[in-house]
């Protein structure tokens, strides 16, 4: 059931990801963006623990304290990346997720992996360098390093797959504490609530017109429809990841859920006309490959 819950994790946080890109495009405000995107996912985060009642001891508590402002870092940086950057170009750093939770997961949890594993993992990896490929012929074999370096994004997106790889980990201290439920609910109210500091600094800072900016940018019929479906989405991939991660390993789980730049690369080209798709999907074509031996083993 993990491998299911991964898998549909990934699908949900890529197309909430789509929605999130078409949002921002329109000059909106990240900042205010992010903090909806959490409100409008707490009812169903909210549903998911009325249904599966239950509570946490002191340990969870702690570890919420721990990664909550690492959250809040990671979460900032991603909705930038994701604002400046093409889907296509960026996203797939999150593939290095797995490569950091090898170790994290390691020293925190005391996982080990499996020979196949690994290798599932690495093809994951070399998958999103493939994506980025299409400048070697003209560059050479360096070149997507040089390209991250070079792209604000995807820094930015290095940054916050080094920063989930610990989360990740730390989260599953937590559920293991309390419960999926609890988790989803308790760690994405606080989170919700800690994002209004940030808010009221980033609105006190800003000039009237762009004020006015910020709530035209997002307001209306058809942003509300947005919201509510952006809010779904991203509710269901957090209740998915919590379920999935609260039964397998760390590194493999989070593997399976990166398969979601698979999506990413095909809504870039589908909806944000992104070059060199064909290129990227050859590295698409690896990262299944990755996804299937992790699941092998």
């Amino acid at each position: 059931m993990w491998f299911a819950f991964a898998l549909l994790c990934a699908f949900c946080m890529a197309t909430a990801n789509v929605l999130t890109k078409a949002i921002l495009i329109k000059d909106a405000d990240e900042y205010f963006v992010g903090w909806l995107k959490l409100l409008f996912a707490l009812p169903i985060l909210l549903v998911f623990l009325f249904f599966n009642p239950s509570s946490a001891d002191a340990t969870f508590y702690k570890v919420i304290a721990i990664i909550l402002p690492l959250e809040v870092c990671a979460y900032v940086l991603f909705l930038k990346a994701l604002k400046i950057s093409p889907m296509s170009t960026t996203l797939p750093f999150l593939a290095l997720t797995p490569v950091f939770s090898i170790f994290i997961g390691f020293f925190l949890l005391g996982e080990t992996l499996t020979s196949i594993g690994i290798v599932g993992i690495l093809c994951v990896v070399i998958g999103a360098y493939v994506l980025n490929a299409d400048v070697v012929k003209s560059s050479g074999l360096l070149e997507p390093f040089r390209q991250a370096v070079r792209e604000k994004g995807s820094k930015f997106i290095i940054v916050v797959a080094f920063i989930y790889a610990f989360t990740s980990a730390a989260g599953k201290v937590a559920i293991l504490h309390s419960s999926p439920s609890y988790f989803a609910a308790v760690y994405f109210l606080i989170l919700t609530l800690a994002w209004l500091p940030l808010l009221a600094a980033r609105t006190f800072y800003l000039g009237k017109k762009k004020k006015r900016g910020l709530f035209k940018n997002i307001s209306g019929k058809r942003n509300l429809v947005m919201f509510l479906c952006l809010g779904l989405l991203f509710g269901m991939g957090i209740i998915f990841h919590c379920l999935a991660i609260a039964r397998a390993n760390v590194a493999y789980m989070i593997a399976i859920k990166r398969s979601g730049v698979v999506f990413s690369v095909i809504y870039g080209g589908l909806f944000f006309k992104e070059k060199n798709i064909h290129v990227k999907l050859a590295g698409v074509c690896l990262m299944f490959v990755g996804v299937f031996l992790i699941a092998l083993a």
